[in-house]
């Protein structure tokens, strides 16, 4: 797709005028470098400014431009000086008063697209009928049934409900460096922090702390399990992994599968606050073991076993040694390495407040909640069609 002649062909384009403080209609925009600057209508119906890049902005069904993540662009800027009072111009769409699950439903208009301003500031009931229900169950289960997407879906709320990217740190972390992570649980954060920890690629789980003393554990994990399964919100034959329409036998043998990992959810998950002894025992110390081994050999396979995710280790793609030519008949196994990502929730009170929730609640698991309240709002349309 030819994204400048999309623009140029466009009657149209939103562009923001300064001397007139309005968006003027024009027809076509010019592009001018590989990113943009741009306001967007973020997922809780806020304008935020973004910068997009030239290859990610896409084209709803309406002919609506639209940054990577789908979300309606309402104006081109000609820069970033121009943001704050671009966005002034576009006051919230959600009206006061209204729920968090009737937000989120108004506001993934911008996620379906083709909805216009006017329709947006309709009940989230009745726009809601106006969108295809599959396009938005689809989403979300590529968004919350999935360990990777479910942490990356947490941090794009928390950036859309706090209305900017919050600060964070990432690092890798290997069995000679494994006491420097560690050691971020050796005293209390300022604020909040949303610790991601990747292993190898295979899987990725959010530790949540809130004090020295005060954590959660959230997280999917694909082809067995939703977010919403581990917070315990449901038990769909969706959050199995399997079709709406599945068999008993086949939600029985799922069910079955999920058994031994059942009992840690209900000990570390389903949104209970842990003390750091109780996060030790389930998640640190076997993590320990699992980089103690070092690389990928049968030590840290049977680790991997005691590690809180998955307890049966069917389908795991653990990393393999590979030969790098004729004379590498025997290479060493990779490395185990922890990828991790430090969020600090500098602005936890504003998210409380708009999450309806108050510390030391669970954030993720507040926006998890939400998230699978509007699932179950357009499972019902779908059904309802």
């Amino acid at each position: 797709m030819d994204v400048q002649k999309r623009l140029n062909d466009a009657e149209d384009v939103p562009l923001w005028n300064g001397e007139t403080g309005t968006t003027m209609p024009v027809r076509g925009v010019t592009i001018e470098g590989p990113v943009l600057p741009c306001i967007v209508r973020n997922r809780i119906g806020r304008a935020q400014l973004v910068e997009v890049r030239r290859d990610d902005i896409g084209f709803g069904d309406s002919g609506q431009a639209q940054d990577g993540l789908g979300r309606d662009i309402l104006a081109f800027l000609r820069s970033k000086e121009d943001a704050a009072a671009c966005i002034k111009a576009f006051p919230a769409i959600l009206g006061e008063g209204i729920s968090n699950v009737q937000a989120a439903m108004s506001t993934q208009l911008s996620l379906a697209g083709g909805a216009s301003k006017s329709k947006a500031q309709e009940s989230p009931s009745s726009v809601s009928k106006e969108i295809d229900p599959q396009v938005i169950l689809a989403r979300t289960a590529r968004n919350w049934f999935n360990c990777g997407r479910a942490a990356v879906s947490i941090q794009e709320d928390l950036e859309d409900l706090g209305g900017s990217k919050p600060p964070s740190e990432s690092a890798e972390f290997e069995a000679d460096t494994f006491a420097a992570f560690l050691s971020l649980f050796s005293q209390a954060p300022k604020v909040p922090l949303l610790i991601d920890v990747t292993i190898n690629g295979i899987h990725t789980f959010t530790i949540e702390m809130q004090t020295a003393d005060l954590y959660y554990v959230v997280q999917g994990y694909q082809g067995r399990y939703s977010a919403f399964w581990w917070q315990g919100l449901a038990e769909r034959p969706q959050d199995l992994s399997l079709p709406s329409d599945a068999r008993e036998s086949q939600v029985r043998e799922a069910t079955e599968l999920l058994a031994p990992t059942r009992l840690l959810r209900d000990t570390i998950g389903v949104g209970k606050a842990l003390d750091l002894d109780t996060l030790a025992t389930y998640v640190l110390v076997p993590l320990r073991t699992l980089m103690r081994a070092g690389v990928w050999n049968a030590e840290a396979r049977r680790a991997w076993k005691e590690l809180p995710f998955f307890t049966n280790e069917i389908d795991v793609n653990f990393p393999q040694a590979r030969a790098t030519g004729e004379e590498d008949l025997d290479p060493e196994p990779p490395k185990v390495i922890l990828m991790v990502k430090v969020v600090a929730l500098t602005n936890w009170a504003l998210l409380y407040e708009r999450l309806d929730g108050a510390r030391p609640a669970s954030i993720c698991g507040l926006i998890v909640r939400r998230a699978n309240e509007l699932y179950e709002r357009y499972l019902k349309l779908a059904k309802e069609k």
